[in-house]
Order: C-alpha cells, then sequence, then structure tokens
C-alpha cells in the first residue's frame, strides 16, 4: 500500500549513474552464475556471489529476473546483495571519475597555461616562488585525459614536479560576503570536527617546482593516490618495532566534493622479493583545547580520534603502517586497497512524501538521526488557505560538533531551516508557490532538539490550494570506498 512514499537513497537525486542506460541484453554467463547461487555446496554459492559481483552490470538483467522469479529464500537474499553491490560500484564510479581533460598548448607562457589548467581542472594548481622563469613556453597536446594523468603530461612538458608540504593548509571557500580563510588545527573558528578541522583535501594547493620527478600513483581516476617519497616527515622504518611507515597523498579533483578521506585499507603490499605485509591500525587522541565557537557552551578540551599516526596538518595526506621482520626492504612491487572518504552531494532529494494527505501522523526517518513527521493539514474555505504542521526532530547543531568527524555541514539533518528547502506539488504535479513558513515552537535539551512549524499556502482563487507532494532537498553524505593500485613503491 503506497499511502505514503519515502525516499531515503544513497545514490541517485539528479546523479549521473552508470546504470541509467537502458539495461543490456541478458548475459548467458551471469544466467549460469544465478542458477549457481542454489547449489547445495556453500562453496559454489559463494564462488558465484563473487563472480557475479566482478561481472558487474552485464549481469544486472538476469539479476533482475531471478528477484522477479525466483522464490529460493537464500537467492532472494544473495541477489538482493549483489545488485546492490554493483549499483553501488557504478555509482561510485561515476561520482569518482573526474572531468576529463584535453590539452592544447603551443608555446604558451607557463604561468598562463597553468592558469588554464587549473580552470579546467578545478585543481588549484600553483607555481612555487622559486621556478625559474615562470613566463617560459611550454608545448604539450593530447586528447581528453583523466583529469591528473592530464596534469601529470602538462608537467613533464613543462619540467615541473610537485612539492607537497605536510603542514599545507586548505583554502575554506567563504560564505556569502565574508573573506577567504585558512584554517588549521592551532586555528578553527567554524562547526563540525574531525577532518574538517584540515580543510578539504580538493582545497589544498597542488605547489609545483622545477624538477622531473614523477611518484607511483593511480591517476585513473579524479582522486590521485600517491604514494609519498621516504624522506616526506613520519615515514620510516622502525627496526626496533619492526614497522614500516609510509605516506599516501590522497588528492581529489575539487569538483568532485570529496570532503573528507577517512581511512586507508590495504588489501595487499607485496614487498620486492615477494613478502606479503600485514597492516597496523595505529589511531591517535589528539587534544585539542577548545578551537571550536560554541556560542553559550564552552569547554576546556575535546579529544578527537583521526586515524593519523602524529597530529597533521595536510588534510590530502594519511599514514600506513606495516609490520616487518628483520632484513632490507628497497621496494614494494605491488600496493593495493581502498580509501575511505566521503562525497557531499549539495541540493538532493533526501526526504519525499507522494500523498500527504494519507500520510497525517506519520513519522519519516532522516539522515543523521533525524525525523520529520507529518503533524496535520487542514483547510480553512472561507479564507481560502491550507494549513500543513510539521514536526522536525533531530540532533543540535552543538551535539553535533561534538561528535562529528567529518567534513560538511549539517545540511543533510533535518532542521528549522530545512522547512525552507521543502517543495511542494498540486494533484497535477506542478510546483506550488512557495508558502509562508511560521515557527510554532521549538524546545531542546542541547542534545536533541525538536521543531514545530506551520506551512500556510493561500490564494486568492475559487478553492484553497491543497499540496498533494512534498521533497525536502539537503546535502547527502555519501560515503565511498575507491579502489586503487600502486607498482614499484621505492622505500629507501
Amino acid at each position: 500500500m503506497r499511502n505514503a512514499l519515502l525516499t531515503l537513497v544513497a545514490f541517485g537525486g539528479g546523479w549521473t549513474s552508470a546504470l541509467a542506460a537502458d539495461p543490456a541484453p541478458a548475459n548467458p554467463k551471469a544466467d549460469g552464475l544465478i542458477a549457481r547461487l542454489a547449489s547445495p555446496s556453500y562453496a559454489e554459492r559463494e564462488a558465484a556471489t563473487k563472480s557475479l559481483q566482478e561481472l558487474g552490470t552485464e549481469a544486472l538483467p538476469g539479476l533482475k529476473k531471478a528477484q522477479a522469479e525466483n522464490s529460493n529464500l537464500e537467492v532472494q537474499t544473495r541477489v538482493a546483495n549483489i545488485v546492490a553491490k554493483i549499483q553501488l560500484d557504478a555509482d561510485v564510479a561515476s561520482l569518482t571519475q573526474g572531468k576529463p581533460v584535453a590539452l592544447d598548448f603551443q608555446d604558451k607562457p607557463l604561468n598562463v597555461a597553468l592558469a588554464e589548467l587549473r580552470t579546467k581542472t578545478g585543481i588549484p594548481l600553483t607555481l612555487h616562488t622559486t621556478v625559474q622563469d615562470p613566463a617560459r613556453s611550454v608545448t604539450v597536446k593530447t586528447d581528453a585525459l583523466p583529469p591528473w594523468i592530464a596534469i601529470e603530461k602538462f608537467c613533464v612538458a613543462a619540467g615541473l614536479t610537485e612539492q607537497l608540504k605536510p603542514d599545507a593548509k586548505a583554502e575554506v571557500k567563504p560564505q556569502t560576503g565574508r573573506r577567504p580563510i585558512r584554517r588549521n588545527v592551532e586555528n578553527y573558528d567554524g562547526p563540525g570536527l574531525g577532518a574538517q578541522l584540515l580543510g578539504r583535501p580538493g582545497d589544498v594547493a597542488v605547489i609545483l617546482v622545477d624538477g622531473s620527478a614523477t611518484l607511483p600513483a593511480d591517476r585513473r581516476g579524479g582522486v590521485r593516490i600517491q604514494a609519498l617519497p621516504m624522506s616526506y616527515p613520519g615515514s620510516g622504518i622502525d627496526p626496533i618495532a619492526g614497522e614500516l611507515t609510509l605516506h599516501l597523498d590522497v588528492a581529489p579533483q575539487a569538483g568532485l566534493n570529496w570532503t573528507y578521506t577517512s581511512e586507508i585499507r590495504i588489501g595487499k603490499a607485496k614487498t620486492s622479493d615477494g613478502k606479503e605485509l600485514q597492516t597496523i591500525w595505529k589511531p591517535d587522541v589528539v587534544p585539542l583545547a577548545n578551537p571550536y565557537d560554541l556560542q553559550q557552551f564552552q569547554v576546556d578540551s575535546i579529544e578527537i580520534e583521526l586515524p593519523v599516526k602524529s597530529t597533521r596538518t595536510n588534510p590530502r595526506v594519511l599514514p600506513v603502517t606495516f609490520k616487518i621482520d628483520a632484513g632490507e626492504l628497497k621496494s614494494l612491487s605491488k600496493l593495493d586497497g581502498l580509501i575511505l572518504g566521503e562525497i557531499a552531494q549539495p541540493n538532493q532529494p533526501i526526504v519525499e512524501v507522494a500523498e500527504l494527505a494519507t500520510a497525517l501522523g506519520q513519522t519519516f526517518a532522516g539522515p543523521n538521526d533525524s525525523s520529520l513527521t507529518i503533524v496535520s493539514m487542514t483547510t480553512d474555505e472561507k479564507s481560502k488557505s491550507t494549513t500543513l504542521v510539521l514536526r522536525a526532530s533531530c540532533t543540535s547543531a552543538w551535539a553535533v560538533r561534538q561528535v562529528r568527524q567529518r567534513v560538511g555541514t549539517n545540511d543533510s539533518s533535518i532542521n528549522f531551516q530545512s522547512f525552507a528547502k521543502i517543495r511542494y506539488f498540486d494533484a497535477d504535479g506542478k510546483a506550488m508557490t512557495q508558502p509562508l513558513v511560521r515557527q510554532s515552537s521549538s524546545s531542546g535539551d542541547g542534545v536533541r532538539e525538536t521543531y514545530e512549524v506551520s506551512i500556510r499556502f493561500g490564494t486568492t482563487g475559487a478553492t484553497a490550494p491543497k499540496p498533494v507532494k512534498m521533497v525536502l532537498h539537503g546535502t547527502k553524505i555519501v560515503p565511498v570506498a575507491l579502489p586503487f593500485s600502486l607498482k614499484d613503491v621505492p622505500l629507501e
């Protein structure tokens, strides 16, 4: 029964998806694997599940047919999980693929060409003051390439290499009417915790200097994963503890809205002599002396657990520590893994109620432990108006700042400001004129807050307007697991 429809999707809402196109014809290989999901052998069912996930979108037609026709409970469960995994992988690939860039510079002054490349990629490319003759000419022409590969080609042609500082600061885009500011862990005046203190990784300047060095990196998409040299502070081999620490630079294209890199998970790390290394998780608890504007709430200190081995001020860089045996290590022939991060997608539908009249009294779960209740809807034929009463319950902004260890805004929570982001539609599906929003009451205990508002729809017509459908828009914080693969990582 579809009296009220709540749409809370992790992906979609206007995003370009690899699944948007018409499905491919049925795949015989996929059909055979789907049949094996009902095998009496657990090992065979597991192998078929893995193979279908690896087959990806080619398996979707057969999987969706199995969802509709197969009554076996385990097959239904496995198929649903496989479809969700394939859709997730396809959407992550779409979100992180980056905007391709074509280079066409013929004897162009270096500083001018770099400015154009910065505009095309959205990556904050900057020439260091030590660069010799910044107006020297550069010539390079390529087809459309992933942004970081295009930058690599440009640097090779221009005789440049990147200089990455451990104390680099991100430029945080200001609110309307405010000047840009630089933020670091010692001086921060905004909301949010954890990595937000460091700024968004995509806002850290890519500083170019004269040179020809090229570091091992995965540059296939909009997020470059690069192994930093062992000279980077904090990197090295501790023979007494039996540990190897190296740092990875996770640099996203700014337009991806990659807000936070939370963790690196290593799948395989193989040394040049064939040994496989195991990672060690070593989070630190970093005490910070009240760097937040908590308004009337004041605290003496706050402890934040960050997935780092030492305090860092460059949000692009995370360390990885491996357990090693005695012996000389020269390089890693293979380093594969996942980068866990978050992408913020603004102005996305986060709650949709298709039939308001039949949703009265219902409560819908929203993001970040928030909820929205349709309290009542009344019509006054005399004044030709309809009043809709809504109630929102959410974690207070202050409490969110105390516990949230990710970048972004609280826009994805439902609060009083969210009511200004609700669109209403009439019975014909047409958007209604923005109604008058009036706060009726609010209450809270500092941890949870409740807002109740009345939404008034007025008219000069013959009948009172009645909203049929409502859609609440906000920012979705999307967790991303991005695979990477590096080769020949030097350890000397």
